[in-house]
Formats: C-alpha cells, structure tokens, sequence
C-alpha cells in the first residue's frame, strides 16, 4: 500500500483568490512559505515555497479566512504537474492538493467569532 499524504505548517505569501474552473467549480492556487530551523552560524531563515491548490468548499472558506501572512496547517497529497512552455521546453512542478486547511493558533490570536 502507497500513502500520499503531506502534513505541512507555514505563512500565506499572497491572499489567495477564488477562481473558477471551466465545469464551474470553485479553486484557489496559492504560494506557501515553510520557514527551515536556523542552522548554526546563519544569519537569516531559509524558506521553502510550496503551492497549494484547493477546490470546492475548501477552496472558498481559505479565500474568505486567510490573507497574506496567515499561518496555516495544510493536509494533502503531493501531485506532479507537468507541462510544455511556449518555447517548447518541458516545465514540472510539484504542488500540494489540500484535502484541509485551518489556520494555525501557534503565533497569532485569531478574533473570536460572534455567537448568535
């Protein structure tokens, strides 16, 4: 049995916006940055930056809930996109599907929702 499932913690770069995909479904594609532990002698953090995509409900509760600097946890799964540039030449990316996102509680307060 293969599992493909990716836990990962991190800072919205950009507020995400919701799109929509030709069937009319709702997506958002966004850049992620996950800080890496400091390392002795360094100066500054290293980042990596990893896409996320998300669909449906999802998709539109990340877009009404999170902005630029937002840190979330994501689940999901690693996917391989791969395509042909316009001059030809082969590109390939990896992304992470998101299957669930929440916004992380571990650096900043997040204002409690009004009961009614």
């Amino acid at each position: 049995m293969h599992i493909n499932q990716t836990v990962m913690t991190g800072n919205v770069v950009k507020t995400p916006e919701l799109s929509q995909t030709a069937r009319g479904n709702a997506f958002t594609r966004f850049r992620f940055a996950c800080n890496r532990p400091f390392r002795e002698g360094d100066k500054e953090s290293e980042a990596d930056f990893v896409d996320i995509e998300a669909y449906g409900k999802l998709a539109e509760n990340i877009c009404l809930s999170c902005r630029a600097g937002s840190r979330l946890v994501v689940t999901g799964k690693i996917r391989h996109q791969r395509w042909e540039a316009e001059d030809g030449t082969p590109r390939s990316r990896y992304v992470l599907l998101a299957d669930a996102a929440g916004l992380s509680l571990e650096f900043e307060h997040y204002p409690q929702a009004a009961s009614g």
